[in-house]
């Protein structure tokens, strides 16, 4: 179970880099767009972070870890991007450690 939950977590996390680097470039645009044509960036950066918040909601559920604190969700893309253990990470989460989830899922 752990292994198809994993899975499906870093499915989660490439799509919300995907997303990332799509915001990036509509930054980009949008420094040098003159105003009338800057809507449709304006546009989808709206959508990339309706989409993204979406998904981190979808990671999170998926290990048993609430939306509702920063520090989780990235603990729990940490362990996905690094490899590590999502049971580890919502062993972590579900007993309040965030702090402790967010260093041990890099290491620190």
């Amino acid at each position: 179970m752990e292994t198809s939950i994993f899975s499906i977590v870093t499915s989660l996390v490439a799509r919300l880099l995907l997303l990332h680097a799509e915001a990036d470039k509509c930054r980009t645009r949008l420094r040098a767009a003159p105003p009338p044509d800057d809507q449709v960036d304006l546009l989808r950066l709206r959508e990339i972070g309706e989409e993204a918040r979406s998904l981190a909601r979808a990671a999170a559920e998926l290990v048993g870890v609430y939306a509702a604190e920063p520090e989780t969700l990235g603990a729990v893309y940490t362990a996905a991007i690094l490899g590590r253990s999502v049971l580890e990470i919502r062993a972590n989460a579900e007993a309040g450690r965030t702090q402790s989830a967010l260093a041990q899922a890099t290491g620190q």
